[in-house]
C-alpha cells in the first residue's frame, strides 16, 4: 500500500510540473532566438562601451582565465506588479571588442512572447 502511495504522490508531481511547464518562457525551445540573432548581428564585432552607452551599463564584469572579459547586461522593467526582464552575456577582448553575446535568461514580454524580442537594440 506504501509503494501504491509514493507512485501516486510522484505520478501527481511529475504531472504538475509539465503542467506549470508549459507557460514557462524558459521552457520554450529557441524562445531568444530572434533576439540572439539580432543582438549579434547589431553588436558583434563593436565594442562594449558603445553597447553599454546605448544601453545601459553592465550589472557585473569578470575576467576569464584567457583574458576575456565577461559582461552580465540585464534589463527590468515592472508594470502593475509584473517584472520583465532580459539578461544578457557578453564575451569581449582585452581591448572591449564584443566576441559573442547572448540571452541567458528572460520573461514573458509584456507585448510578445519574450521581453528580449522588445528591446530596440
Amino acid at each position: 500500500m506504501k509503494s501504491v502511495l509514493v507512485l501516486a504522490f510522484v505520478t501527481v508531481a511529475a504531472a504538475g510540473c509539465a503542467t506549470i511547464s508549459e507557460y514557462s518562457p524558459f521552457s520554450k525551445p529557441n524562445a531568444n532566438l530572434k533576439a540572439n540573432q539580432e543582438l549579434r548581428s547589431k553588436w558583434g564585432g563593436k565594442q562594449t562601451d558603445e553597447f553599454f552607452a546605448k544601453l545601459g551599463a553592465p550589472a557585473n564584469k569578470m575576467t576569464n582565465p584567457t583574458g576575456q572579459f565577461v559582461y552580465v547586461w540585464s534589463r527590468q522593467e515592472s508594470v502593475a506588479g509584473t517584472t520583465y526582464f532580459c539578461d544578457l552575456r557578453i564575451i569581449a577582448n582585452s581591448s572591449g571588442k564584443i566576441g559573442d553575446i547572448e540571452v541567458t535568461a528572460l520573461s514573458i514580454g509584456k507585448r510578445s512572447s519574450n521581453f528580449c524580442d522588445e528591446i530596440s537594440w
